[in-house]
């Protein structure tokens, strides 16, 4: 597995965005990809934090997308 975190400027929200991926070590096209939004009062680190989002995603061999 493999975990990096992008950051950009985004236009549209007038501010830097940060985003986490989870990705699989043998990746098939088209990847299956689970799209985790953490709700109003967290951040893209919730998910890794608070579950075992890199255990299931290693598991089932899906990428994880964390905005």
């Amino acid at each position: 597995m493999a975990f990096f975190e992008m950051r950009f400027q985004s236009h549209q929200l007038g501010q830097g965005v940060t985003v986490n991926v989870i990705m699989p070590d043998c990746v098939k096209t088209p990847v299956k990809t689970l799209w985790l939004f953490h709700g109003l009062s967290d951040d893209q680190n919730a998910w890794m934090d608070y579950s075992s989002i890199y255990r299931y995603a290693s598991q089932y061999g899906i990428a994880v997308v964390m905005p």
